[in-house]
């Protein structure tokens, strides 16, 4: 995470893929522009698993309390850092859409660490949210037990002014350099709904740190509730010290209903 600064969509492992145009009432940007612009937010150290994505906590607090349903993906071959995501069930992880493409991938779960401690597993199966929702579920091939799993949200949780916390591996740089081993937060509130045109059902957010690369498919989560209600989607790079995160609501009726259906939570 980068403290207050514009992402972009993208995973460690992902190569920018500038969307030419600023989400969340942002102004129009050409890719060879000189100011940010909207994409998906993977890390650059790993294999691209999906063109355009990258965000990770510029900025923000390194978490310091046990997150047990947290998890870094990572590919198995090579076992490079590619996303954030969250385990929902014992056998099924929820991150973004982009950070997967069908190639095996592993995932450490319950530690604060991106590569060092908790519980692996690997995947054995991959589902996509309908539509243009930037969402996907793994299903693990065996069953993780930790003391809490995390909760989806309820149909329309998301909404302007709601307070909201985020988790992510993301670069602390606001050029989208040094990825840091130590999960990050950032908190803040929800600031537009419906921001991501060309991103699928998004709610934008501005917090007191910004998505930057690695944060992608990591949890945005209801601060009275304890919800997930959402999951990193994309953001500006060169971050702006303005606390700009987008994310993929899993809470639409489609996509909370899909996940129902697919995962039986």
């Amino acid at each position: 995470m980068v403290q207050r600064a514009e992402l972009r969509f993208l995973s460690v492992a992902g190569v920018a893929f500038a969307i030419g145009a600023a989400l969340c009432g942002g102004t129009a940007q050409a890719a060879t522009g000189s100011g940010p612009v909207t994409t998906h937010a993977l890390p650059a150290e790993g294999a691209a698993a999906h063109p355009g994505a990258q965000p990770n906590v510029v900025g923000g607090h390194k978490v310091t309390e046990d997150v047990p349903f947290i998890a870094a993906l990572h590919g198995k071959a090579d076992q490079k850092f590619h996303c954030t995501a969250s385990l929902i069930a014992a056998q099924w992880v929820l991150t973004a859409k982009h950070c997967v493409d069908g190639s095996d991938l592993s995932f450490r779960i319950g530690s604060l660490h991106r590569s060092s401690g908790g519980q692996t597993a690997d995947s054995t199966e991959f589902q996509e949210a309908p539509g243009d929702n930037d969402v996907a579920l793994v299903k693990l091939d065996k069953e993780v037990q930790v003391a809490q799993y995390a909760k989806v949200g309820d149909v329309g949780e998301a909404k302007v002014g709601l307070s909201e916390h985020v988790f992510g591996w993301g670069y602390e740089n606001p050029d989208w350099t040094n990825l840091p081993e130590d999960l990050k937060t950032s908190s803040g509130s929800i600031e537009e709904v419906g921001c991501g045109a060309g991103f699928g059902d998004a709610f934008c957010i501005k917090n007191d740190g910004e998505t930057s690369g690695g944060d992608s498919g990591g949890p945005a989560i209801d601060e009275a509730t304890g919800n997930v209600i959402g999951v990193c989607s994309f953001g500006h790079k060169p971050t702006a010290g303005d606390g700009f995160g987008g994310y993929q609501t899993v809470v639409s009726k489609e996509v909370r209903d899909w996940i129902t259906a697919t995962a039986g939570v």
